[in-house]
């Protein structure tokens, strides 16, 4: 603004002052020479007075361009082709001044690059601590700024020139630069080569130039040194060459023939620096004289040395062992493990004082052992010899010795181990995945690695296991350990387990000892001893870590400190890594080098300083000291002694306009990798924020809908790719937003392999199953297996470690389809896993075998847990392990150290199966077992990062704890043990995110729910699933989470009532806010919270059954409705008077009544208790009164209601539904030690008629109880409020005279009731003259028939049962025929049905079949018939051949028409063709149907079982299940009115779905009775004496049969495939005659799972036969005079041979045996 004057002769008016601007704008201050900038000069508020102005742009006081008079804005653009810097003006010139814009710079610098510069270094070998000059090189360019760095050491920095030479410029001439070297700076670093680094920087650009740079020194005192004596190829020695000073060095060796002078090895090797001593590792190939020569030069001095050595073969290593540990005077054997060059030796062998020479040849370098003891190396590389030795000494006995070659000795040290008796320790190994005696692959730890051990133990009850770990460094995998190199461990050393972390151990190899042993602790004598051994690397590894709040991370420009901290444990690693923290402008400017980082540069945070901020855990930088910019990248690189160099980056975006602040937590599934089985839970916090987006890329827009709004993001991990990025954006109530993005990357997962368990079918608790997994690779990492046992959803770990097989387990019976689950879980070290599920059937069986639990005593005197869990949580739902045994596996659990989190997890899930029964338990264990569950309690948070893995914990002791609350116990324990249950509450809600579904948990004792809410959830109760509502709970809505934590507690089961009150049910509700750091929530937020809790049961409702009258006169009649039941309120009803409640509901859906009067009177007085009068129509009339009545004794209550007008048959009946109820609402009270009436009352919910306790406000627990047990601070200002409820229904009196009377009037009024009635017990008669007229057939016929054919001296006994399928015409009227093939003869053709039909349709038919010899392996039947009668086709489904003299079984699969093709030849069936599912299936389906189904069996139930259930017993229970649907479905009736729902139409009929629901309904009410009632008539049925109970096995008459025909017992075993096969033998002893004294047991073998049938029976002989025997006596004269009798009574029997029955009931079915069969012979015709 400048002053000035104007005549203006027009206006006439003077002024003196006038306000204008003149901007000027450059597109950029940094250019580089010839690029052009543009500039920008704008004129406002000049109006109209422009023409006056003058205005110009003026470059550097030289040029000038001016604005033309008619413009405001110019734009220009410039180049400048020097570097330099250039000053800028706007001037506007007026008539009395003149207005100039602030100066304006431009700085033209050069662009710096590699190929511009060309740097060089003049090559320098600069002699140690002499000042030498550095020169480089380059092209011209101006300005430039240099940092020199001598490897890591900063020698120069930001030396620059600063005028600028046009004539070097334009010739574009090179430049020198010059750095002094001094002594001083020499003296940084040793003589040797080094890296020196040169930085050119400036405005523009910057570019980094790095070449080698010798420091020089003398070589002195040179000497080469090796072996006199070395070995052959493979092998290698050792030749070192030493010296005092010098650097660098290059070192020549050559190794040459004293004989020949030819050379034989020649190596050249370069030191750089630090070279003292050298190492060469040369191999010869002969043996003989050699001389090793050596020359040592660098650029200022030389040196030589030599050496004279002998190839000759050599010995390496030798270890001393035995296959386990010897007895005492015994023979045994000592293994020499010795490994050396090929050639001959003599080894002397010192045992106990006595040398032993034994001569042994080594023929070559790899062997291949079988069955080695464990070894601490690979030994294939090692020869074995045995020595065999009796030892008399106990104990550790040193073993010494030598071995010789031609010119050698190599002595040797080793011992071992004798003891009293053999050791009762077998096959120990550590689970390390290696069953081969030495070692394979090194397992490497990752982070950390844990190591159990596994063994077999005999030993006596009064033994002691222990344990000792050893860690031995070693260079390769077939070098021995060393005691002197033990690695020590304070406390792990002992434990039965071993934990080996990658911080605690140096790079490298180590072997991993454990040594068990075994001593009686009453006479100390050593019973055991076993080692074992594993190869383990520790690797250099990387720390991967983020920092946190995100990778792009958008700010606010008013923010004043920027904090930024890593994912690093600090507490954890702070002792071993360093941090370095970078800030930059520019991302590419970054350090990858810490000490580029120290660099004073151009882009850092700080203009012209170094990128490197601070070196502490945490970084804050305050924006006031930053410079401007958009863009600033974090960079923080972490190193350390046993980790690499790691870095993480972070980019922050300064917003200029105002926006909310957000950042970006991760609570789950963290770090730089996620794990790909795991959820990911984020936050993002965000005070101003209205709203939160979520975004998942690279899918550019792909939003999170279920994520939208919530301030947590709960991420499944099968939503992500390898690499993902996740943008959380927060917007506040202007509409600004601010976003914040982490980079998700996937662990690399493992390759896909499979498992499997077998065998598939096994028995509980005796089978013993083995699963194994193969084909699972992950790269250079051993894989962890995980065993799991799944019931009820949870999971219980049964192994784990690094085997892929889980062997000898038995498991417990299958719940459905006899079905039990194995998870398996493969895990990489970094926890990325994936899961197998394995079915196999387990039938149940009740019987524990006695070598299970003396295989539990072993693992618990060994302290072996996983044994013990496999064994516990199998057997504790039996009587095997009983109340002793639990005493002992908890003491064992209370010693078990905790040093993983699987063995707590094995720990948590014996407690639960150990506890499931805690009456067992006496005070002493249940103390242990709280103690345990408080290890776990503290152990469990430090590895809250695998919540997998902790909720299988956490619902573990929940499951503990709520076992144990089913005790009697004092009061104040079951408080204990609900603050405990809060506590794992909290425990599991750690991977719950506010708003997702609630966890839930529920046992015997208590039903919980855990849910987080936030203040976008609403409703979180669902109010048909949920026990607990909450309202208003918009007094609890802030930004923070809240948690609830809902426990009901079964009052049968947790009895909490104290001596004074029994409560029905208790109700444990805890409140807090906050993510992890959880805090109660205050008393002023407590009143305001409306809290209600429903009763685990409610009250009865009764009928009142209103009977309708109508009274009419001539020109009207009116109606009306009473009825009245009875109420007792009896004596124990006292203290609940007043809390007594009448509710009676009237419905008038159909609005029949119009008026309606309710009466409450006490009986035997006429005073009126309470009344109610509804004076209006309405749906419904509800009478609700608290308090009614006076006293006990009995009331009525008698309601009227009137009809209207109208006229109504007599008897017509309405109802009316009532219920009395009082209700006691209490809450614990600490002070009394009691429950307390307030604050909540009892109410009604007039919608859903539910009874509930409603709490005027939520009451908060504060104070501290008495009793001799005080909570902890924590505990009680933490302490969940607990509610109570006590409820009590009245009962009602049924006036029976009325009910009677008006029943049968209805019954009357409606005659089709009394119709049904009579037709379905008309129907029930005539089924019962059908099904006895059945019965006695079926009784009738035979059970097992005698072929015809059968010859009268054929001994040899097939039983053959033939199955006739079930299909329609499955039966043949044709005569059939059979023939037995075997493997060493075939049977005659027999035939087996020839006039009389009796292979029908669904038909089971037995027919005893004899041959003159056995057949062998019966291997195929054939079958024909002669297509005759008016019915030949046949269906034949199966036949089952039994040999009763070997007690063989062969069953043959037909299922086949005897039509087209009537012989057909029916192979024996394979055992595959047994288990399949297409055979078994349709065969159980047909046995179910038939033997069990009573609506089917009673018209096709077969002929056998009549001895379970007859026809008529089923036909009764079918009557039964009829009357039972009709009685329940009664139960339904009425109600339709008040039924809504989907309306159906088939045909004419409509019905809706509330009547299928009431048929489901009735169904399932009425199946108890059914199965009831069926199963006492199935048990009631009188043993079948021929099938499964023994008599005697020969008649009084037959004592005196010889000795060829005394009974002999055979026995049969049938492969238990499966349970057809098993019936079908059931299914054929049924058919045995009675009279022939056979009978058959059917029983499981317990140890092979096969059924064993055993038999013991009388020859099956046919009666000539025994007359036969008669008559010899006879003719011996040695008959008496009664068995003269008998036989002359006989003789008519036998004359007519053809035409006599056989044996009773063993009958042939033809009086002729001379019928025509094809095929069969004139032989046997004729017999």
């Amino acid at each position: 603004m400048e002053r000035f004057t104007m005549n203006c002769s027009l206006a006439g008016i003077f002024f003196e002052y006038l306000r204008f601007d003149f901007h000027l704008m450059l597109s950029s201050h940094y250019v580089e020479p010839g690029q052009s900038v543009q500039f920008v000069a704008r004129l406002t508020g000049a109006n109209s007075f422009q023409k006056y102005l003058d205005c110009s742009i003026e470059y550097d006081n030289a040029n000038t361009e001016k604005l033309t008079s008619h413009s405001t804005i110019f734009k220009t653009q410039r180049s400048f082709q020097y570097p330099g810097n250039y000053a800028i003006w706007a001037r506007c010139k007026i008539p009395e001044g003149t207005f100039q814009t602030p100066l304006k710079n431009t700085y033209v610098e050069c662009g710096l690059s590699m190929s511009k510069l060309q740097i060089s270094i003049k090559e320098l070998n600069i002699t140690i601590l002499n000042p030498a000059d550095l020169v480089f090189s380059h092209r011209y360019c101006f300005p430039i700024s240099y940092s020199l760095l001598l490897d890591d050491v900063i020698i120069a920095q930001n030396q620059t020139k600063q005028v600028f030479d046009e004539k070097k410029f334009l010739l574009n001439a090179f430049e020198k630069v010059i750095f002094k070297l001094n002594s001083s700076m020499q003296q940084l670093v040793d003589p040797g080569i080094h890296n020196i680094t040169l930085l050119l920087q400036n405005n523009i650009s910057s570019v980094i130039y790095s070449t080698p740079i010798i420091l020089i020194e003398e070589i002195k005192n040179f000497q080469v040194t090796a072996e006199e004596f070395v070995g052959f190829h493979p092998h290698y020695f050792i030749i070192n060459a030493t010296i005092s000073q010098g650097a660098p060095i290059s070192l020549s060796i050559q190794i040459k023939s004293i004989e020949s002078n030819l050379s034989h090895f020649n190596a050249s090797l370069f030191c750089q620096r630090e070279c003292h001593s050298m190492v060469v590792q040369p191999t010869l190939s002969q043996p003989g004289m050699y001389k090793v020569e050596a020359i040592a030069e660098n650029y200022i001095s030389q040196s030589s040395s030599w050496a004279v050595i002998e190839a000759l073969p050599q010995i390496y290593n030798v270890y001393i062992s035995s296959p386990k540990p010897i007895p005492s005077y015994s023979r045994n054997y000592v293994y020499a493990f010795v490994r050396g060059d090929i050639g001959d030796y003599v080894m002397t062998i010192y045992l106990q004082g006595r040398p032993e020479n034994h001569s042994f040849t080594i023929s070559k370098l790899e062997y291949d052992h079988k069955d080695l003891p464990s070894l601490p190396f690979d030994a294939r590389s090692y020869k074995l010899i045995k020595v065999e030795r009796v030892l008399y000494h106990i104990g550790m006995q040193q073993v010494t010795g030598f071995i010789r070659n031609s010119k050698q000795s190599f002595p040797f040290v080793g011992w071992v181990d004798v003891l009293e008796t053999s050791s009762c320790l077998e096959n120990l190994r550590i689970r390390d995945g290696n069953y081969r005696g030495g070692f394979e692959n090194p397992l490497k730890v990752f982070d950390y690695l844990t190591f159990s051990v596994d063994f077999k133990f005999t030993c006596k009850n009064m033994s002691e296991v222990r344990y000792k770990w050893l860690v031995f460094p070693v260079a390769t995998d077939m070098d021995m350990a060393t005691y002197t190199y033990e690695v020590e461990f304070e406390k792990e050393s002992f434990e039965p387990e071993l934990i080996i972390r990658a911080d605690t151990l140096s790079p490298g190899l180590y072997v991993i000892k454990v040594k068990v042993t075994s001593e009686n602790v009453t006479s100390d004598v050593l019973e055991g001893k076993l080692k074992d051994y594993t190869l383990i690397e520790i690797t250099k590894k990387k720390l991967h870590f983020v920092i946190l709040g995100g990778n792009v991370l958008q700010s606010d420009n008013n923010m004043t400190v920027l904090r930024f901290v890593s994912s690093i444990d600090y507490n954890k690693y702070h002792r071993h890594i360093s941090y370095y923290w970078f800030c930059s402008i520019k991302q590419e400017e970054l350090p990858t080098r810490t000490v580029m980082g120290k660099i004073q540069r151009k882009d850092s945070c700080f203009d012209w300083h170094t990128v490197w901020v601070t070196s502490d855990h945490v970084m804050e930088i305050s924006m006031n000291e930053l410079r401007q910019s958009e863009h600033y990248y974090i960079r923080l690189i972490i190193s350390g002694p046993h980790y690499d160099a790691t870095l993480a980056d972070q980019e922050v975006v300064v917003q200029a306009r105002p926006a909310p602040i957000v950042n970006l937590k991760c609570w789950s599934n963290c770090g730089k990798y996620f794990s790909p089985h795991l959820s990911i839970i984020l936050q993002l916090e965000c005070d101003d924020c209205l709203r939160r987006k979520w975004t998942l890329s690279p899918n550019p827009g792909h939003q999170l809908p279920l994520c939208d709004d919530q301030e947590f993001c709960k991420l499944n991990a099968s939503l992500l790719n390898p690499s993902s990025n996740v943008t959380g954006t927060g917007y506040n109530i202007h509409g600004e937003n601010s976003s914040v993005t982490i980079f998700l990357n996937a662990l690399s997962s493992h390759s896909s392999g499979s498992c499997i368990i077998l065998p598939r079918m096994g028995s509980a608790y005796t089978t013993k199953f083995n699963v194994t997994c193969a084909g699972y690779i992950a790269g250079k990492y051993q894989l962890m297996y995980k065993f799991f046992l799944q019931e009820k959803g949870h999971r219980y770990l049964l192994q784990y470690g690094f085997d892929p097989v889980l062997y000898d387990i038995i498991l417990p019976p299958g719940r459905s389809s006899n079905d039990v689950t194995i998870v398996i879980e493969i895990c990489t070290p970094d926890q990325s896993c994936v899961e197998e599920n394995l079915f196999v059937t387990v039938v149940a069986n009740n019987d524990v075998n006695d070598d299970v639990i003396n295989e539990l005593d072993a693992a618990l005197l060994s302290n072996n847990l996983q044994k013990i869990a496999q064994f516990v949580l199998v057997l504790s739902s039996t009587n095997k392990l009983n109340q002793s045994k639990r005493k002992e596996i908890i003491s064992k659990m209370v010693e078990y150290p905790m040093l993983s989190l699987e063995s707590v997890k094995q720990i948590a899930d014996v407690i639960s199966h150990v506890t499931n029964n805690p009456k067992l338990l006496e005070e002493t264990q249940l103390q242990d077992v709280q103690d345990i569950l408080d290890r776990v309690e503290s152990f469990v948070p430090f590895s809250a990062s695998r919540y997998d893995d902790v909720n299988f914990i956490v619902k573990s002791c929940m499951t503990t704890t709520s076992q144990l609350m089913r005790l009697v116990r004092f009061y104040p324990f079951k408080n204990d043990e609900n603050l405990r249950m809060n506590r794992l509450g909290k425990l599991l809600m750690a991977s719950l995110t506010p708003g997702e579904e609630a966890i839930s948990f529920e046992t015997k004792s208590v039903d919980g729910r855990l849910l987080k809410l936030n203040n976008h959830v609403t409703n979180p109760f669902d109010a048909n699933t949920s026990f607990v509502q909450l309202s208003n709970l918009q007094s609890l809505i802030t930004d923070d989470v809240i948690n609830m934590e809902i426990f009901r507690y079964n009052s049968t089961s947790a009895n909490f009532s104290p001596f004074d009150l029994k409560v029905d049910s208790v109700t444990s509700v805890s409140i807090t806010t906050g993510w992890r750091d959880e805090l109660p929530i205050s008393k002023e937020i407590a009143k305001n919270l409306k809290l209600e809790f429903s009763l685990p049961q409610q009250p009865d409702k009764s009928k009142i059954w209103l009977r309708v009258k109508s009274e009419c006169d001539g020109s009207a009649c009116r109606s009306t409705a009473i009825g009245s039941a009875f109420i007792d309120v009896e004596g124990d009803s006292s203290g609940a008077m007043e809390a007594t409640i009448l509710n009676i509901v009237v419905g008038n859906y159909e609005g029949r009544v119009k008026k309606l009067k309710m009466f409450l009177t006490l009986v035997g007085q006429v005073i009126t208790m309470a009344r109610k009068e509804f004076d209006k129509e309405a749906t419904h009339y509800r009478w609700t009164t608290k308090a009614p009545f006076v006293g006990f004794g009995s009331y009525n209550v008698t309601i009227r209601a009137d009809l209207g007008p109208g006229y109504y048959r007599a008897g017509t009946i309405t109802s009316a539904v009532f219920s009395v109820w009082a209700l006691q609402c209490l809450h614990w009270f600490d002070a009394k030690n009691g429950w307390k009436d307030s604050p909540c009352k009892a109410h009604e919910d007039t919608v859903s008629g539910m009874v509930v306790c409603q709490c005027g406000h939520y009451p908060v627990t504060r104070v501290v109880w008495t009793q001799g047990h005080k909570r902890s601070t924590d505990d009680f200002t933490r302490a969940p409020s607990l509610l109570a409820s006590k409820l009590l229904v009245f009962p009602n009196k049924l006036d029976y005279n009325e009910i009677s009377s008006n029943m049968w009037q209805r019954f009357l009024e409606n005659p089709i009731v009394l119709s049904m009635l009579f037709v379905l017990y008309f129907l029930y008669g005539l089924g019962l003259i059908w099904a006895r007229s059945k019965d006695r057939q079926v009784e009738a016929e035979d059970l097992c028939v005698e072929v015809p054919d059968n010859g009268p001296f054929d001994k040899y006994r097939y039983i053959v049962t033939i199955f006739t399928g079930s299909r329609r015409n499955s039966g043949t009227s044709a005569v059939v025929c059979l023939r037995l093939v075997g493997n060493m003869a075939t049977s005659s053709a027999h035939v087996i049905q020839h006039h009389t039909k009796i292979l029908n349709r669904g038909s089971v038919k037995s027919f005893l079949i004899t041959t003159s010899e056995c057949l062998g392996d019966i291997t195929a039947i054939r079958l024909w018939h002669d297509n005759g009668g008016h019915s030949p086709e046949w269906f034949l489904q199966r036949v089952v051949v039994r040999d009763l003299e070997k007690n063989n079984c062969w069953f043959f699969l037909c299922n086949r028409w005897f039509k087209h093709v009537i012989d057909h030849v029916v192979p024996a069936a394979r055992t595959k063709d047994l288990h399949n599912t297409r055979t078994l299936f349709p065969l159980r389906l047909e046995n179910h149907l038939r033997d069990r189904y009573l609506w089917y069996a009673f018209y096709g139930m077969r002929p056998w079982q009549r001895h379970v259930m007859g026809r008529i017993e089923m036909l009764s229970c079918c009557l039964m299940i009829t009357l039972m649907i009709m009685l329940t479905a009664l139960m339904f009736h009425g109600n339709n009115h008040a039924q809504q729902g989907l309306l159906l139409a088939v045909g004419n009929y409509t019905f809706q779905w509330w009547h299928v629901a009431v048929g489901i309904e009735s169904a399932l009410l009425s199946s108890p009775a059914t199965f009831l009632i069926t199963t006492m008539f199935r048990r009631s049925q009188r043993p079948h004496k021929s099938l499964l109970t023994d008599s005697k096995s020969v008649d009084d008459e037959e004592n005196n049969v010889n000795d060829e025909q005394n009974p002999v017992s055979h026995h049969l075993n049938v492969a238990d495939g499966s349970k057809e096969e098993n019936l079908k033998l059931e299914l054929f002893h049924e058919q045995l005659p009675v009279d022939n004294k056979t009978h058959l047991r059917v029983k499981p073998n317990r140890e092979t799972s096969f059924v064993e049938v055993a038999e013991t029976s009388q020859h099956v002989m046919s009666e000539d036969r025994r007359v036969h025997h008669h008559q010899r006596k006879e003719a011996t004269g040695k008959m008496n005079q009664k068995e003269k009798r008998k036989l002359k009574k006989e003789s008519p029997k036998t004359e007519h041979h053809d035409e006599s029955k056989i044996h009773h009931r063993l009958k042939p079915y033809g009086k002729s045996r001379a019928f025509e069969v094809a095929g069969t012979s004139q032989q046997v015709l004729n017999e």
